[in-house]
């Protein structure tokens, strides 16, 4: 009898597949308008070090104003090394940019109580212990530094649905089944938007939020919910 072994998924989607999929047509519109949101919480403040955390082949630099990039010291973005050699970093940047793989704890922990804003875009459903890294974040911030998460509204009824009407784009991007699509997403999305939600209402008593599109803070009627928090309200 043969063992049932996991499927693996080659890491061929990582490409300008995964760019296609994510930053083209509607949902690439949609994401621009969820970085937007992003800018809004800081609307008019300067920050001179910025870390991200994600950002795969869009950091979240490609959505600020060059006045605002213009005003940064450092930018440091903590991601799978793999994306280093896709990006591309404006001119603006190109002597600011510090690349931290997000393995190197070391390294991050060097900028403990250093950093002005924290930017997580779509990286917290990924993370298998999310509380935690929270917590890490927070501690990275000056005293009144700012962290700002967004997350997809998954498994919300409208999110769910976004992923059906998309499922065939997908899967010709991503020479995959449907099956496969499901799975891949299954590991790639560990944690509900429910179980974060009270991770952010336990520790962040005073916070600013915004529901996409609706405004009005139910999970199955929007794509995407985005909370920012300044470390001298926690």
């Amino acid at each position: 009898m043969k063992l049932l072994k996991r499927k693996e998924f080659k890491q061929k989607f990582w490409g300008k597949a995964y760019d296609d999929y994510l930053y083209k047509g509607l949902t690439g519109l949609f994401l621009k308008i969820n970085h937007k949101i992003i800018n809004s919480f800081s609307k008019e403040k300067e920050f001179k070090i910025i870390m991200e955390f994600g950002g795969a082949g869009k950091p979240h630099w490609n959505f600020m104003s060059k006045s605002l990039i213009k005003n940064v010291e450092k930018y440091i973005l903590v991601d799978d090394k793999m994306y280093f050699k896709r990006i591309k970093i404006p001119k603006e940047l190109s002597k600011k940019i510090i690349l931290i793989d997000y393995r190197n704890q070391k390294k991050i922990n060097n900028f403990r109580h250093k950093v002005d804003r924290i930017i997580a875009s779509h990286v917290l459903e990924h993370i298998s212990s999310p509380e935690e890294a929270v917590l890490k974040w927070v501690n990275l911030l000056k005293l009144n530094g700012s962290l700002c998460i967004a997350l997809p509204c998954d498994p919300g009824i409208i999110w769910r649905t976004g992923q059906l009407l998309s499922m065939r784009k997908a899967c010709k991007l991503y020479k995959m089944n449907s099956n496969e699509k499901d799975l891949w997403q299954s590991r790639e999305h560990r944690n509900s938007v429910q179980n974060l939600y009270h991770i952010f209402n336990f520790y962040f008593k005073k916070r600013k939020e915004f529901w996409f599109p609706f405004i009005i803070p139910i999970i199955n009627i929007n794509l995407f919910y985005i909370v920012e928090v300044n470390k001298n309200d926690i």
